[in-house]
Protein backbone atom coordinates (compact mmCIF):
# COMPACT_ATOMS: atom_id res chain seq x y z
CA UNK A 1 0.00 0.00 0.00
CA UNK A 2 1.31 3.38 -1.06
CA UNK A 3 0.67 6.83 -1.55
CA UNK A 4 3.33 7.37 -3.97
CA UNK A 5 2.54 7.11 -7.57
CA UNK A 6 5.97 6.15 -9.36
CA UNK A 7 6.82 3.89 -6.82
CA UNK A 8 3.81 1.87 -6.91
CA UNK A 9 4.51 2.48 -11.21
CA UNK A 10 8.08 1.22 -10.62
CA UNK A 11 7.11 -1.80 -8.64
CA UNK A 12 4.75 -2.84 -11.56
CA UNK A 13 8.02 -2.27 -13.69
CA UNK A 14 10.05 -4.66 -11.49
CA UNK A 15 6.99 -7.80 -12.01
CA UNK A 16 4.48 -6.73 -9.34
CA UNK A 17 1.27 -7.97 -10.63
CA UNK A 18 -0.82 -5.87 -8.07
CA UNK A 19 -0.57 -2.61 -6.31
CA UNK A 20 -2.79 -0.88 -3.51
CA UNK A 21 -3.27 2.98 -3.96
CA UNK A 22 -3.78 4.89 -0.31
CA UNK A 23 -5.65 7.70 -1.82
CA UNK A 24 -7.89 7.64 1.68
CA UNK A 25 -6.09 10.74 3.30
CA UNK A 26 -6.96 13.03 -0.69
CA UNK A 27 -10.72 14.92 -0.40
CA UNK A 28 -13.04 12.97 -2.51
CA UNK A 29 -13.24 14.36 -5.41
CA UNK A 30 -9.14 14.82 -6.00
CA UNK A 31 -8.75 10.81 -4.55
CA UNK A 32 -11.67 9.96 -7.40
CA UNK A 33 -9.31 12.23 -10.06
CA UNK A 34 -5.61 11.10 -9.27
CA UNK A 35 -6.63 7.02 -8.69
CA UNK A 36 -8.97 7.19 -12.08
CA UNK A 37 -5.96 8.52 -14.09
CA UNK A 38 -3.52 6.63 -12.18
CA UNK A 39 -5.22 3.16 -12.79
CA UNK A 40 -5.99 4.78 -16.71
CA UNK A 41 -1.98 4.93 -17.05
CA UNK A 42 -1.08 1.43 -15.28
CA UNK A 43 -4.14 -0.67 -17.09
CA UNK A 44 -2.67 0.80 -20.54
CA UNK A 45 1.14 -0.70 -19.51
CA UNK A 46 0.26 -3.30 -17.31
CA UNK A 47 -3.68 -5.05 -18.33
CA UNK A 48 -3.11 -7.76 -16.22
CA UNK A 49 -2.09 -6.35 -13.05
CA UNK A 50 -4.70 -5.64 -10.36
CA UNK A 51 -4.78 -2.28 -8.93
CA UNK A 52 -6.61 -1.64 -5.24
CA UNK A 53 -7.87 1.55 -5.01
CA UNK A 54 -8.47 3.04 -1.17
CA UNK A 55 -11.36 5.22 -0.78
CA UNK A 56 -11.77 7.22 2.91
CA UNK A 57 -10.74 6.58 6.55
CA UNK A 58 -13.06 4.96 9.27
CA UNK A 59 -12.46 7.71 12.09
CA UNK A 60 -12.61 5.94 15.39
CA UNK A 61 -13.49 7.90 18.34
CA UNK A 62 -12.61 6.59 21.88
CA UNK A 63 -12.20 3.54 20.19
CA UNK A 64 -15.52 3.43 18.66
CA UNK A 65 -16.48 3.39 14.82
CA UNK A 66 -17.77 6.79 14.20
CA UNK A 67 -20.84 6.55 12.40
CA UNK A 68 -20.12 9.51 9.97
CA UNK A 69 -17.07 7.94 8.25
CA UNK A 70 -19.92 4.86 7.00
CA UNK A 71 -18.80 4.63 3.63
CA UNK A 72 -22.25 6.30 1.42
CA UNK A 73 -22.99 3.41 -1.09
CA UNK A 74 -23.56 5.78 -4.13
CA UNK A 75 -20.18 7.64 -3.61
CA UNK A 76 -18.50 4.32 -3.60
CA UNK A 77 -20.28 2.53 -6.51
CA UNK A 78 -19.66 6.23 -8.52
CA UNK A 79 -15.82 5.85 -6.85
CA UNK A 80 -15.35 1.85 -8.29
CA UNK A 81 -17.12 2.64 -11.45
CA UNK A 82 -14.89 5.59 -12.55
CA UNK A 83 -11.94 4.88 -11.58
CA UNK A 84 -12.53 1.00 -12.63
CA UNK A 85 -10.40 -0.49 -9.83
CA UNK A 86 -9.89 -3.80 -9.57
CA UNK A 87 -10.44 -3.45 -5.60
CA UNK A 88 -11.68 -1.35 -3.33
CA UNK A 89 -10.40 -0.66 0.31
CA UNK A 90 -11.17 0.93 3.31
CA UNK A 91 -8.69 2.41 6.00
CA UNK A 92 -9.16 2.43 9.76
CA UNK A 93 -7.71 5.48 11.16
Amino acid sequence: MAKNLDRLSHLLDLGFNMVHFDGSALDYQTNLQTATKFIQDVKSRHPDCLVEAEFNKINLVDSQISPDSFTNPTQALEFINQTKADLFGRFYW
